[in-house]
């Protein structure tokens, strides 16, 4: 029994320590799109769908991805939206 244990712990440590590099490379992924994404929006958003969702983790990256995603979709398929329109901030 105590030898099932030890393995679990092991496993649940080994599964929370990749999830947490897989987070951090979908981080810096957004971070790098987010500097190329007025020039190139068509491979801003083969980037964007690329991410594996599962790798949204908290909040803050959830919310950058979807930020991102309508931002390269916005581009990608009606010319006429402006990047600084839905990056603006509503008080000004």
């Amino acid at each position: 029994m105590l030898r099932f244990r030890t393995l679990f712990i092991a496993l649940s440590l080994a599964i929370l320590l990749l999830a947490s590099c897989a987070s951090r490379k979908t981080a810096v992924t957004l971070n790098d799109v987010e500097t190329y994404i007025k020039e190139r929006p068509d491979s801003a958003l083969a980037i964007i769908h690329a991410i594996v969702t599962t790798t949204l983790t908290t909040p803050k990256l959830r919310a950058h991805y979807a930020l991102l995603h309508a931002i390269t979709l916005c581009l990608n398929t009606n010319k006429r939206c402006a990047y600084e329109t839905l990056c603006s901030s509503p008080n000004g």
